[in-house]
C-alpha cells in the first residue's frame, strides 16, 4: 500500500501518468459516510481534541448512534438525530455543533462513538510510527491544505452543477473523491487560473485524508 501511495504522488506531481492516477482513485473503496466505532485501548487527547476531522464533516457526514442511544439522548447532548425510513435512529448529523477549532464537550457527556473512534493517525502514534508532535504537524498541514482546496472545490461544484447534491449530502472527503478525477482531467479548468496547482493540492489533501485518517479497505 505504501508503494501505491508513493506512485500516485509521483504521478501527480511529475504529470507522468495522471490518467493512471485517476484509475487508482476510481478503483478505491468509496469514501465512508459514517463515523463508526473502532475501539482501542488508549487515546491521545492532545492530538484529537483540536483536529476535528471526524467531527466537522471533513471525513464523515454523520456519526453512528450507540446501541443504547435514542433520539432523545442525542438531542439532550445537543446534536441532531438522523433516522432511517422506519424511524430508527441511525446517528447524528455532522458537522457537530460542539466543534469550533476544538471540541467543547470532550470531557462532558457526548455520543459514544466520539470516545471510541480512533483514526489511523492515532493508531500509527500508538505503534511508534510517529511522535505526538509529528502527528500534530500532519493535522496542521492537512488543515492548511483543506483551507486552500475548499473554496476551489466549491467553485468546481458550481461549474459542474453539483452544488446541492454534493455540498449538502457528502463529507468533504466524499466531495473530493467525486470531483477529483474531473479536476485532474481538466473538466474544471475554467473555474481557476491555475487548474494544475488546484489539482495537485486537492490530490494531496485526498491522499492525506485517506492515508492518515480513514482506514483503507481494498
Amino acid at each position: 500500500m505504501r508503494t501505491k501511495w508513493a506512485w500516485v504522488l509521483r504521478s501527480v506531481f511529475t504529470s507522468l501518468s495522471l490518467l493512471s492516477a485517476i484509475e487508482i482513485i476510481e478503483s478505491m473503496s468509496p469514501a465512508p459516510d459514517c463515523l463508526e466505532v473502532l475501539p482501542d485501548s488508549s487515546r491521545d487527547s492532545e492530538i484529537c481534541i483540536r483536529c476535528g476531522f471526524c467531527c466537522d464533516g471533513t471525513l464523515f457526514n454523520y456519526g453512528a448512534a450507540g446501541l443504547t442511544e435514542t433520539a432523545e439522548t442525542l438531542i439532550n447532548i445537543g446534536v441532531s438525530p438522523l433516522t432511517d425510513d422506519h424511524g430508527s435512529v441511525r446517528g447524528f448529523r455532522q458537522p457537530c455543533p460542539h466543534f469550533a477549532e476544538k471540541c467543547s464537550i470532550y470531557s462532558s457527556p457526548r455520543p459514544s462513538v466520539c470516545g471510541a473512534f480512533r483514526c489511523r493517525l492515532l493508531r500509527l502514534v500508538d505503534k511508534g510510527k510517529y511522535t505526538a508532535d509529528q502527528a500534530q504537524q500532519i493535522v496542521a498541514d492537512t488543515r492548511s491544505l483543506r483551507e486552500v482546496v475548499l473554496p476551489e472545490l466549491d467553485r468546481l461544484e458550481e461549474a459542474v452543477g453539483g452544488v446541492n447534491s454534493l455540498r449538502n449530502e457528502q463529507s468533504l472527503l466524499g466531495r473530493i473523491t467525486e470531483l477529483l478525477p474531473s479536476l485532474i482531467r481538466g473538466a474544471g479548468a475554467e473555474f481557476g487560473q491555475e487548474p494544475g496547482r488546484s489539482a495537485k493540492a486537492a490530490m494531496t489533501l485526498f491522499l492525506n485524508l485517506r492515508r492518515y485518517f480513514v482506514r483503507l479497505r481494498q
